[in-house]
């Protein structure tokens, strides 16, 4: 083999390698929700967890505005006289646990309405990249809203859900 095929062997070899290695980080990327359409977003600052998948925020305008976590349906948390859902407390812990800095990115998604109908802006909630929604879903500790297949996180949170632990849980909180 002359010197000169070889080098454009082993250039080829190098490229293909290249190739696929970008190739692996967009699929990831992209399973994890945060291809093109979705790494944009608002930073806002958390003021205050209501349960696992609902939190109150504070973006530059400065007013407090509720958010709920899209695409996931944590346990609902003790309210007037109704005992709380089977995790609501290691929900709630763990939705405070991971936005404890404070800092968050709200991401819309195009395909859903930007409140739902209590008024509450519709959207995925990450810290430094992590997807607050997938972590809960993670833990066994949300389940994916099936009222919602056409959002862009969809079959990534239904294949977390499908592969997370049962949890250990305290009873109603």
């Amino acid at each position: 083999m002359e010197p000169g095929a070889f080098m454009l062997m082993v250039a080829g070899i190098g490229l293909a390698a290249l190739m696929f290695f970008v190739m692996a980080v967009v699929t990831v990327r992209s399973y994890m929700g945060q291809d093109e359409s979705t790494t944009g977003g608002t930073p806002a600052r958390v003021v205050h967890v209501i349960d696992g998948d609902t939190l109150v925020v504070e973006r530059e305008a400065g007013e407090d505005e509720r958010v709920r976590v899209l695409g996931i349906d944590a346990p609902e948390v003790a309210r007037e006289g109704e005992p709380g859902e089977r995790c609501a407390a290691e929900a709630t812990a763990l939705t405070e646990e991971l936005t404890a800095g404070g800092d968050v990115t709200i991401i819309p998604d195009p395909s859903q309405a930007e409140t739902d109908r209590y008024g509450r802006t519709l959207a995925y909630v990450e810290v430094d990249g992590e997807d607050v929604g997938a972590a809960l879903l993670e833990a066994g500790l949300a389940e994916v809203y099936r009222a919602a297949p056409d959002i862009d996180r969809y079959a990534a949170y239904e294949e977390l859900e499908a592969q997370a632990p049962e949890p250990a849980c305290e009873g109603g909180s």
